[in-house]
């Protein structure tokens, strides 16, 4: 008896579990069902589409045709305002299209070929599907794409006009008396004396029509790059940021900077270097040249002549003269004249120049003068006077020669030494 109770609960339990089994089995089912039938859905829009696009271009490439066969007829019947009119029967009469070629699109749409003439030997066209059912919006546009460049749509935004995918070209619809509504598909063709051109930019050079390459309003390339470029001919560039070069950059006119202008190389200059301001070198400036100033020349340290010191300015001793400091040459003799501190120009302690004379490298004076002394080739050149280091010069001419000059003064009475002195001038005065 409790065997038989047992099996009976067993019985149940299983019963109990394939019934749970048999309905997650049966929600499944229905779920897989339905996404199948979504994508089925989809699948057979997009053949749909797909054949609606090589219908609309089918129709597009027989109405090229016999635009080019027939085109001073419809230059003829066309004008500005109204349309000459071809229609898909038309096209299948003449031999553009085969006799089974289908009046409609999968949509029930039947085209319209119409051409305007905005000018002389120019024919714009338009080719717009009517009746049939409205195409869903995702389709229209879908549907111009795949149909390419030319290809476009009467959008459910703006039924007016009809436009180009990814917004190629715009055509107002009221220029060609026409008013499909939404929901129907259109193509853009242009013609220039039987040469089919278009409104939108060509990649490719088209013989005899340069304008198929050119812009005819400002490019915006919404931040992206330009890239791979050739040479670029502009009028005016504009630049937010920075403009990099890796090579030079050419300016026939001024090169102006509201900033500063950095140079990490030699900045070189054919022409002369013109500042409205002031100069400033952190390292050497070096002339193989002149250096010829307006104003003055002010040197913290010491003025150092390679050759003689040429003074033009001329004073007459016993006169005025301001600051005290400032050296001249007579007016007279062309004697060294020095503006002293009872601001009279004086001859320096009433000395008289004698002449230069070379002399040894060391020795003793009984006036007082200037030394200048050349040093041998690669030698540091030091001078001393009464035993004192006045100057030591270890670097090179700038002419990397290898010799260097100095100049001391020295008084009456002192003695001089040079060491690495290959020759000594002594310019002495009368004192």
């Amino acid at each position: 008896m409790s065997a038989r109770i047992r099996d009976s609960k067993s019985q149940n339990a299983q019963q109990g579990f394939t019934a749970l089994e048999m309905l997650v089995v049966l929600i499944v089912t229905i779920a897989a069902l339905g996404l199948g039938a979504q994508y089925l859905s989809g699948y057979a829009d997009n053949l749909t589409n797909q054949s609606a696009a090589e219908h609309q271009k089918t129709v597009s490439d027989a109405a090229v045709q016999y635009i080019k066969d027939h085109y001073a007829a419809l230059l003829g019947a066309a004008s500005p305002t109204r349309p000459a009119v071809v229609t898909v029967p038309m096209l299948k009469r003449t031999g553009y299209l085969p006799a089974a070629f289908s009046d409609q699109n999968p949509f029930g749409q039947e085209y319209r070929v119409l051409a305007l003439k905005p000018a002389e030997k120019k024919l714009e066209t338009l080719i717009v599907s009517t009746g049939g059912e409205t195409i869903p919006e995702l389709g229209i546009r879908r549907i111009a794409q795949l149909v390419g460049a030319r290809g476009g749509f009467i959008s459910s935004k703006d039924v007016t006009y009809a436009q180009g995918s990814y917004g190629g070209w715009r055509m107002p619809l009221s220029n060609y008396h026409i008013s499909p509504g939404a929901g129907h598909l259109a193509t853009a063709l242009f013609f220039d004396d039987a040469a089919l051109t278009s409104d939108y930019l060509y990649r490719n050079p088209v013989a005899g029509h340069p304008e198929l390459n050119r812009m005819n309003t400002a490019l915006d390339m919404g931040g992206h790059d330009v890239k791979n470029g050739g040479w670029v001919s502009v009028k005016n560039v504009d630049a937010e940021i920075d403009v990099r070069a890796m090579r030079n950059v050419y300016a026939q006119g001024d090169i102006i900077s509201e900033a500063r202008t950095i140079s990490y190389g030699y900045m070189q200059a054919k022409g002369g270097l013109y500042s409205h301001k002031d100069v400033h070198a952190i390292g050497n400036i070096s002339s193989e040249k002149h250096i010829q100033a307006n104003g003055w020349i002010q040197a913290n340290g010491r003025l150092v002549a390679g050759e003689y010191l040429q003074i033009n300015g001329v004073a007459r001793e016993g006169y005025y003269c301001w600051p005290t400091g400032l050296i001249g040459r007579s007016s007279t003799d062309g004697n060294l004249l020095a503006c002293q501190n009872d601001n009279i120009w004086r001859s320096p302690h009433g000395l008289a120049f004698t002449g230069w004379q070379q002399v040894g490298l060391s020795g003793y004076t009984e006036h007082s003068g200037l030394l200048v002394a050349t040093s041998c080739h690669n030698c540091p050149l030091v001078g001393y006077t009464s035993g004192v280091p006045r100057f030591a010069i270890s670097q090179r001419d700038k002419y990397g020669q290898g010799k260097v000059s100095g100049t001391m003064p020295i008084m009456r009475g002192e003695t001089w030494g040079f060491y690495g002195a290959e020759q000594v001038w002594l310019m002495s005065f009368r004192d």
